[in-house]
């Protein structure tokens, strides 16, 4: 009698639905520990295990936001100090839009253990507005209130959706952040609202890992 091949056998693996994303590091709990010394503090903030790709995409942008966004500002008759500060926040915030969404970033920042508290911990520190508004004239202490509040209320809601839900959420509500910011002060780093709102609220906080797989949070 002749048997059945192995590979035809009833529940094989093969017969499951490929349709279904494959196992990621965050669902087996194979997610990089972060690498000892400096490089240990890169890990942690842009996810141990990272790419070489994700790696060279963060450093260059960086570089190239900061030259473009000092260099606009000067440009525009910024002070050598506003220029300064514009480059310095360009630097952290355009490369965060890029590092916040890549597989490494999402699988480290949504591991277990990890929640709307780590999420808080991440965006609230990041009060670029109001080193915006004690430079910048045209730029208010309440705009400032405004963009970084509506960032971090957006960024409950979001953490707060089914993971399904998160990432479409946080790109419809970075339209009215950018929007309300763009109200209270025209003109003003108009890169700004836009970039950060992208990197805290679509970049970080959506559990969903890019190439197919959801973060084990």
């Amino acid at each position: 009698m002749r048997e059945s091949s192995p590979a035809m056998s009833e529940g094989d693996p093969g017969d499951l639905d490929r349709s279904r994303p494959a196992v990621g590091p965050a669902e087996t709990g194979l997610i990089p520990e972060p690498r000892p010394g400096l490089l240990g503090l890169w890990d942690r903030a842009v996810g141990p295990g990272a790419s070489a790709a994700e790696n060279i995409g963060t450093i260059a942008l960086a570089f190239v936001g900061a030259i473009g966004a000092g260099s606009w500002a000067y440009v525009e008759g910024a002070t050598t100090l506003q220029a300064t500060l514009a480059a310095v926040l360009a630097f952290d915030v355009v490369a965060g839009v890029w590092a916040n969404a890549t597989a490494a970033s999402r699988r480290w920042w949504h591991r277990a253990g990890t929640g709307l508290r780590t999420h808080l911990a991440f965006v609230v520190p990041h009060v670029h507005p109001f080193l915006v508004a004690w430079l910048f004239e045209g730029a208010s202490w309440v705009w400032a209130a405004v963009l970084h509040g509506s960032i971090v209320l957006a960024v409950v809601f979001v953490a707060r959706m089914p993971r399904p839900l998160q990432t479409p959420t946080s790109l419809v509500l970075c339209v009215p952040i950018v929007a309300a910011a763009h109200a209270l002060a025209p003109g003003v780093l108009p890169w700004l609202a836009p970039a950060l709102a992208l990197k805290l609220v679509a970049g970080h906080v959506p559990a969903d890992v890019p190439g197919g797989t959801q973060s084990g949070s």
